[in-house]
Formats: structure tokens, sequence, C-alpha cells
């Protein structure tokens, strides 16, 4: 497959290059100080005001940078790291850090965000360049943070549960750090650096609201902290409170109904699902009619607007109405720092996290076909009087949607706390230590309405197994329903009785719990030897971490009494004992053409409890010709343990995207005949089958077998800040990683090609490609964790930063942050051939929501500034792609949908400060641009690339005492 590029104008790059040639002719004015030399984030500029000039002949500060743990210059950190202020936060429509991350281009799609209604547990979880959250590690002040969402959810740290008036800075490195942090630093870090040391009271109040009148957003939050023993100790205290309204999907008119299959071109493409409110049955005289007005009648094959809001009519069934296309969160945080300086080798420092979050997302009423894990369909047994009343005269199967019974609610409740408690100072001369200990727990309690509890609803119905026969051998027996049992007409829209409903169906209870202890120790010397061209430093450290979690489902999903799929209690965890060391190494200073020459060195020996030791390595280069520019390098390794989720999480059934090959036989080309001829094999002749509904019924889950993964990433960047355009940064860094043995999932529309394509069924995906129902429906395919072969990925980011004083206070600045995707492709066998997801938009590593690998992401943003007012306009752009469906990519001239444009958004903000007050009033989505099409089944676009809700206003007032 070949790489696409839909349009030769890409202004994001334009925008780059045209800035960069500008640049000489808008001006001069001082230089502003800067965490490292790389461009900050274009989520919202910091005005002149609230940014500090230095003096240029200042000496550069040496600070921790993420990426090290040796104290380095500002300008000479290796590593390509981009810095977003807390200013910059308070200057935009963020509530959560989600908010602030995922506009960002090296942000990935792949993770679980707000938008994510089916399958997240609530959580909040991003990831770098589409490598996946498992891949991204996200740390707090340098050290792990605990995770939530363990079970069948998604194990990763909640973005939720870090407090947003807390953060000082967000610091993400873009190249892997294994060596450094440990496992999980495979794509990068991102590292979020909370206030210290703060004095005084903040206040803050924030609202958004949609321009649909929905989505809304309220957060209040206070910080205040004090000092004592003459400014040796400081106290800092903080509380938050965030409430988020849902959007519904049938409130946004591109989302419904659900386009659920293209048909290709001139053919009419298919709406909604064949499961209806009103029923299908199935039997030897009845073959998928359907009950209108309490008669049998033909199924209309079309959507004729059957959904939550007009169940009894007749056609396809759109599922999104009732679906939420955001979900519903509450949260309150209470968080507190102290430290205490005893004297010059002892400091006393401690911080605690607690947050309480409750979720709830939607789904629409749950389909039944019968029970998956005996493989017996809905069966209504001859002589059961609502039948008869219908004029059946036989035992027949049914498929229906329960909406008329209520939607499906999941609510989720987590508690995570975290609290570290360590010692730092200075041992003697130039060495330093830090040493810690981090606890870190969370709770989760997942509710969800709307199950249906198998063994009552057979007795509802009288049906009675026969003795010896097969699972569909049912006899009527009425007096099988006693007790609470309440009779149930299943045929037709709003027939079933309050009490048959009551005693059908249940709420069920899950639980997960997922813990950490985290014990560690660095001693550092930036000064440990006298060298001819500068000091050499040394860290050195240890750590000890145990991760274990553990998931306890349903019980009566657990016993198989339920229309949903068997889910197992499941626990794990591993120890692991880690040894590290960095080495900083001035090889050449102030020499012609070499202004600085330095190497950084650092390794990391890890002995884990569930499969040995291992060892990774790094090694970078730092090089300025001349103080104008700057050239680096880095290359590294990375082993990853399988995440405890991975290895150790529940298993349970998911409706993940999919088309039936039945269903769909002039997709496969040459390959037609073979599946043709495998349809065949189970009775269903292709030329008049069709599938009910775009989503099959897929076990996903943990792998105890797994194996870890290998990576090797290497950058190389230049870093340009010429003395001749002042105040103009700008920085190119190519990246390349290559990940073996990489730990993921196959789509299930993958695992449905490779098996209906082979001959007679031969391909050993087969065994995991479920079975068929007695209504030919495939029912209950597998896709949990496994090892994959090898990811490929590389592209360039290039960013710049410009400003220009206009006089009398006045100042333009340009910041633009771009990310040119070069490659992605991977293997789903090890061996196999690489699929190429480059310009793709793709359900292959996530399921159900697509993620976007655009060719070109930009951002850019211009800003004016005078004294405490600032305005700001920023352009963020996404490139066009193609669809692929997990297996190939979309035929422009066989299939309608087959590509998104070009997607470009505008936002605004205008920020004014008064004394202590600041005031912050902002449009997203200026124009409202309406999100592309995707054919995903669920939502009609990809929710995690695009934006969904539409233009949104928002303020914010913060006080400062």
């Amino acid at each position: 497959m070949s790489g696409y590029r839909p349009s030769p104008f890409k202004l994001g790059l334009a925008g780059s290059v045209a800035a960069l040639a500008l640049a000489p002719v808008l001006g001069a004015a001082p230089a502003l100080a800067q965490v490292t030399p790389n461009p900050t984030a274009t989520l919202a500029p910091v005005p002149a005001y609230n940014t500090a000039p230095a003096a240029p002949t200042a000496p550069a500060e040496n600070v921790v940078v993420t990426g090290s743990r040796l104290k380095t210059s500002n300008a000479t950190a290796e590593a390509p790291i981009t810095v977003i202020t807390a200013k910059q936060i308070e200057q935009s429509s963020s509530q959560t850090i989600e908010d602030v991350l995922h506009k960002i281009p090296s942000i990935g799609t792949d993770g679980v965000q707000n938008t994510t209604n089916n399958g997240s547990n609530g959580a909040s979880c991003l990831d770098l360049r589409n490598l996946g959250i498992t891949r991204t590690l996200f740390l707090v002040d340098g050290r792990r943070f605990v995770h939530t969402g363990f079970g069948n959810g998604s194990d990763c740290v909640d973005l939720d549960t870090i407090p947003l008036n807390l953060v000082d800075r967000i610091e993400i490195l873009k190249d892997g750090a294994s060596t450094i942090y440990g496992a999980d630093a495979v794509a990068g870090v991102i590292n979020i650096i909370m206030k210290k040391n703060f004095v005084g009271t903040t206040i803050n109040a924030s609202g958004n609201i949609t321009a649909s009148g929905d989505g809304t957003t309220g957060d209040i939050s206070g910080l205040t902290g004090f000092d004592f023993a003459n400014g040796r100790g400081n106290v800092a205290l903080s509380g938050r409170y965030e409430d988020v309204g849902p959007v519904l999907q049938k409130d946004r008119d591109w989302a419904t109904p659900v386009v659920t299959a293209d048909n290709g071109l001139g053919n009419a493409y298919t709406l909604g699902s064949g499961y209806t409110t009103n029923g299908r049955i199935y039997g030897d005289d009845y073959s998928g009619q359907t009950i209108v007005n309490n008669r049998v009648t033909r199924f209309s094959s079309s959507y004729l607007g059957a959904n939550g809001g007009n169940p009894t009519a007749n056609g396809r069934y759109d599922y999104g109405h009732d679906s939420y296309l955001s979900k519903r969160l509450t949260d309150g945080q209470l968080d507190g720092s102290a430290h205490f300086d005893v004297n010059d080798h002892l400091t006393l420092y401690a911080t605690s996290y607690y947050t309480h979050k409750n979720t709830q997302t939607q789904l629409s009423g749950q389909p039944i076909t019968g029970n998956p894990n005996t493989g017996q369909s809905f069966d209504i047994p001859q002589g059961n009087p609502y039948a008869e009343a219908l004029g059946i005269d036989e035992l027949v199967q049914e498929t229906r949607r329960i909406t008329d019974w209520g939607v499906r609610d999941y609510n989720t409740s987590t508690d995570s706390w975290q609290a570290t408690g360590g010692a730092r100072g200075n041992i003697t001369g130039n060495w330093d230590y830090d040493a810690y200990f981090t606890y870190g727990k969370s709770v989760t309690n997942i509710g969800y309405t709307g199950q249906v509890q198998w063994s009552h609803l057979e007795q509802s119905v009288g049906a009675q197994n026969v003795p010896g026969g097969n699972v569909d051998d049912v006899v009527y027996n009425p007096g099988i329903c006693t007790g609470n049992c309440a009779p149930l007409n299943p045929f037709g829209a709003n027939n079933a009785s309050a009490s048959a409903i009551k005693y059908d169906t249940f709420t069920a209870h899950s639980s997960a719990i997922y813990q950490f202890r985290d014990v560690g120790a660095t001693i550092t010397n930036n000064k440990l030897l006298r060298l001819p061209y500068g000091p050499l430093g040394l860290a050195i450290g240890m750590e000890h971490r145990g991760e274990n979690g553990a998931y306890h489902p349903d019980p009566i999903i657990n016993a198989g009494d339920s229309t949903a799929s068997i889910e197992n209690p499941t626990g794990g965890g591993f120890n692991v004992t880690e040894v590290f060391g960095e080495l900083n190494i001035p090889l050449l200073k102030n020499l012609i053409a070499v202004k600085d020459l330095s190497a950084d060195i650092s390794g990391r020996w890890s002995d884990y409890s569930t499969f040995g030791s291992v060892q990774n390595w790094k090694a970078g280069l730092n090089w300025s010709p001349t103080r104008d520019i700057r050239f680096r390098a880095n290359i590294g390794t990375s082993v990853r343990q399988p995440a405890i989720s991975e290895a150790f999480g529940g298993q349970t059934l998911s409706f993940n995207q999919a088309t039936d090959p039945c269903d769909a036989t002039q997709n496969y080309g040459a390959l037609n005949g073979n599946v043709t001829a495998n349809c065949a094999k189970q009775g269903i002749n292709h030329a008049s089958y069709t599938e009910q509904s775009a989503q099959v019924a897929t076990l996903i889950g943990g792998n105890p077998n797994l194996q870890p993964e290998s990576s090797r990433t290497y950058t190389i960047g230049t870093v340009i800040t010429p003395r001749w355009v002042p105040h103009l940064t700008a920085a190119v860094d190519y990246w390349h990683t290559k990940i073996a043995n990489s730990i993921g999932t196959l789509t299930t529309q993958y695992i449905l090609d490779q098996c209906y394509t082979s001959v007679n069924f031969s391909s050993p995906y087969c065994a995991s490609a479920g079975q068929r129902t007695a209504t030919t429906q495939i029912n209950n395919a597998q896709a949990l964790y496994s090892n994959l072969g090898e990811i490929h990925t590389n592209g360039i980011d290039f960013d710049l930063n410009y400003y220009v004083n206009l006089g009398g206070g006045h100042r333009i600045s340009l910041d633009n942050e771009l990310t040119d995707l070069i490659g992605f492709t991977e293997q789903l066998t090890p061996n196999g051939n690489f699929i190429n997801l480059k310009g793709r938009v793709t359900a292959l590593n996530t399921g159900l929501y697509p993620a976007g690998y655009p060719v070109l992401r930009d951002n850019a943003t211009v800003t004016y500034s005078k004294g405490g007012f600032s305005f700001a306009w920023t352009v963020r752009y996404i490139d066009g792609m193609l669809y692929n469906d997990g297996s190939n990519d979309a035929d422009p001239s066989v299939d309608r949908f087959s590509k998104t444009n070009q997607v470009f958004y505008h936002d605004i903000v205008a920020t004014y400060n008064w004394k202590k007050a600041q005031l912050v009033a902002g449009i997203d989505n200026l124009f409202d641009r309406t999100p592309p099409f995707v054919l995903d089944t669920s939502v009609n676009t990809a929710s995690q690339v695009y934006d969904v809700l539409g233009r949104t206003f928002y303020a914010k007032l913060q006080f400062h005492f």
C-alpha cells in the first residue's frame, strides 16, 4: 500500500516556512527565558508580561530536565522536549490534563479519551506517536503515578486524577528514556511538574458550554501555601471540584443515524443495525420477519426511523440515538505537599494526592441473540401464548434490542490516592542524594445497568431445555415461571410488562484494584572530575517497584448466566529491581567549529520477577559549532514488560467494528471465491445474506503467556537560535522507532478476513473467528493480547518560536509546532507482511474507535499582547487520510467513503490581567467545523482524532491573594 498525501498544499508547513523566512524582517527585542531551547507547544501562547526577559549575557541556569538525572544547562539539553507552562494552561479552554495535551501534534490518537464512550471504564489516557498508552510513561515530578482502570478497561495513568490547578509546567520528552525511568518510556515521557514553594492563595473558577447548549463544564479550585521556620519549610494544600455534562450522539446531526456499511459506489449505504426493538424471528417458516403493531410482517432492510425515540418503526435500528458522544464526569480532588530544610544535608519532603471520580457512559439497549457462553439462541418454544397470538406455531429464535426496556448506563466510581515521602540533600562536596518511597492505590467500582439474566429470561418465556437434547431443544413449560417471575411478551416494542422487565434485567457490579510500591535512591555528582573541557557528571541509583492488580466481575456474569460473555476474576503482578547510571562527558569546548561538544551515556539493568533480567542503554551527542546552531543525536534501547492489564487483565465481551465477510464478498477481489465457498460451507448464500449489525461480539482481555517486547529509538536534530534574528528559535528533529515482538491485539476484521479468505477455513485465525448462531450471525470472536510482529515509525518534528516588540509595549509572537509522519508500518504476525498506516484512519490497533495517522499535523498561533491584555488566534491542521478497515485500504474507485479531507480548526482567546485578578475568555472551533465522515460504525467519525463537540465557549476567572 502506498502512502497517501491528499493535498499538495499544506498550510501548516507553509506557515512554518513562511514564518522562518519573514523572521529577519520583523524586528528585535530581548530574548525570552525558556525552560528548554525548544519551542513551547502552541496550546495557548504566553503573553509577554508573563515571561521574564533574560539578559543576553546572563549565564544559563543548570536544572534537571526531563530525560536526565543530571543538572544541565537549559541551552544544552540533548533531547527534544516540548514545554507547556501553567500560564498557557490557564489561557486555554483546558479543564483537565487530557484537554491540555490532546491538541498537540505529537500526541497520538490511540488512547482513551472523554469521547471514548464504549469500553474505557471512564479513564482518560493518552499516548505519544500513536504507539499506545502502555508505551508512554506519565510521571509527576519525575516519579511514577498510580494507575486506574485495571480490569477489563484501560491500565494507565488516568489524567483526570492529576490536579490541573497544581501544574507548574508539562515537559513532553519525544524520545525513548527507558534507561532513565525504566520500562514504558518507549515512545517518550510526559512529565508533569507541580508548583513548589507556593505562598499565598489562588482561587479559580471556569466554565465551558458548546454552541448546542450541552457539554457544560464547571470547575472550581483553590490553592493555598505558606512558608514556616524562616522560609526553611513550606506547606501547600489544594482542592478542586469539576462537573462535566454529557453530549448525546443524537444531538449532532452528522452522528446519527449510524452508517454501518458502504456497499460501494452506486449502491445505497446501510444505516443502523438489524437488531431491532420490534425483534426478528427465525425458524422453519420464518427468516427474519419482524413484529409491528402485533402482526408478523416482512422486515424492511432500510432505515425508516427506528431508534430509541421511535422503537416501533419497521426497519433497521439506529443504535447511536441513545448513546453518549462524550461522557458525564464529576471528580473531586484533595492534594498536599510539604518540605522542610533541616540543614544542607537533609531536606524532608512529602506529597499526597487523592481523587474521587465518577463517570457515566451510555449505550443503547442491549442486543439479545442468546447466551454466548452456551451457544444457545434466544428460543421461544412452540406453545408460548404470545407466539400463538401472532399465529406462530413452531419453535422460533428471536433477536431483538431491548432499548424499550432501558438504555445501558456504565457508572464507574474510582478512588485513587498516592503518597510519597523522601529525603534529599548534600552528602559531601559535590555529591548529592535523593531517596524516596511511593505508595499508590486505586479502587474502581463499575455498575452497568440494562443487563439480562439468562435463566430469568428463559423462565419468562417458558423455555425449558430438553434433557439430553442440544442447546436449542426447548419445550414450553409455564410452570418454570414461579415466584417473582412474570411472563414476558418478547415480540414487538413496548409489549413487555414492567414486572417482566424487572425480573429479567439486573444491574451488574464489578470491581478492580491496582496498587504499586516504589522505592528508589539516586546519587549525583555534576562535577565528579575536572576534565580539560569541563566537569564530568555522574548519576547512579537503584529502584525497586512492585505492581499488582485484580479484577472481580459480577457474579451473575461470572457464572455465565447472562446474555454477555463470561468474565472471570483475574489478578497478577510483578516486582522489578533495577540499577542505573548516567555519565555526562564534556568532549571539546571553545575551539574552531566546536563551541561545545558533549556526550551523555546511560544504562539500566532490570531484574523482573516474571521473566528475568534485561539491560537497556542509551547514548547521546550534543554539538554546537557556534552559539547560533546546535546539533543533537540520541540512540537507545528498551525492553518493556507486559502491563498487568495485558498479562492479567480480565476477559470480557466487546462489540468491535467488523463486517461479516459473507455480507461483503465483493470486497475480496481474487479471494472472492474462497470467501464464497467458506460461507456456503456454513449454509450461507452470500447473494442474499445480510449482516444484522456491523459490530461483532469479540472476547478481549489479558494473556498470561505474553513475552516482553523490545525497541530501539534514535533521534537526530538541530536547534537554530541565530544572533542575526533575535528572539527566533527553530528546531528540526528526525525520529525513528522500531519495536519487535510488539504486544497488541488484532482487529476483529483482520481475524475474520484471514479466516474466510483461506482455503477451506485452513487459516489458524479461524480458531479465533467465532461461531455462527442459529440466526447465522457471527458471535464470540477472540482478540486477546498477544505478541505480534514489528512496528516501525519515523517522522520529523519542526518547532518554531518568534516574537517581535513593536514599540510602546506592543508585542507580536508566533509559535508553531508541526509533525510530519514519514512512515508507520506494522506487522500483525511475526515475520508477516507490513501494513502501511501512514496517512490512514483505522481501528487496526483500537478495535472500535479509529485512530488517525495523518501525514501532517500542525498548530500555529499568533499572539498580540500589551500590558495586561493579550489576544491569540490558533489554527490547528489535520491532514486528510485514507480509510483502512483494519485489513485493507478503501478503494476510491469502488468505495463511496474512502478518505477524509484535511481539516482546519480555529481557536481564539483573550486574556486580561488587572491587579490580582485574571479573566480569560475564548472560543474553540470558532467556525464550528464538523468532523469528517469516517465509517467507524459507531459515531460516523473518528472521535479520537477530530473535534466532535463543535464550537465551544469558555471563560475563566482567577484571583490571587
